[in-house]
């Protein structure tokens, strides 16, 4: 005979990895037979987490004239999800700007800073997941040039 489990909530693999349970048939004979059977149920991973930032925004300083690849600060955020659901990529803009962020949120020079030419960059962070389809989170940073 064959039967079927039908799940009556919902599963959200963030909260429940897998479950386990015995699922045991009887007959319906003069002297019922009955078997046992282990169930091991796996809760696959869907996208279903934003990457989220730390904070809604961050101020820095950066002292102008320092070398090309001066670290700034970091970004952090955070994926609830697993796997590649869970990973994340950072993007910068507006792209025409002295700073770039490196896969670990850390923010850098790409260019010499000139306070007299520019004192603040107002700039917004994207952490994109690598699920199908990806999600997003978005912070503000704003840097200002110190002297």
């Amino acid at each position: 005979a064959r039967g079927n489990i039908i799940a009556n909530i919902s599963l959200d693999h963030e909260k429940t990895k897998q479950l386990k349970f015995q699922v045991v048939a009887t007959d319906n004979g003069s002297e019922p037979r009955s078997t046992t059977v282990d169930i091991v149920v796996t809760v696959t991973d869907r996208n279903d987490e934003s990457p989220l930032f730390e904070k809604d925004r961050y101020e820095f300083e950066v002292m102008e004239n320092l070398p090309v690849n001066t670290t700034v600060n970091t970004v952090l955020a955070v994926d609830k999800d697993s796997g590649d659901n869970g990973m994340i990529s950072y993007t910068i803009l507006p792209k025409d700007n002295p700073f770039e962020i490196r896969h670990n949120g850390v923010i850098v020079t790409k260019d010499k800073l000139d306070r007299e030419h520019r004192e603040h960059y107002s700039l917004t962070i994207y952490a994109v997941d690598k699920g199908e389809p990806s999600l997003t989170g978005t912070t503000a940073v704003i840097i200002t040039v110190g002297d």
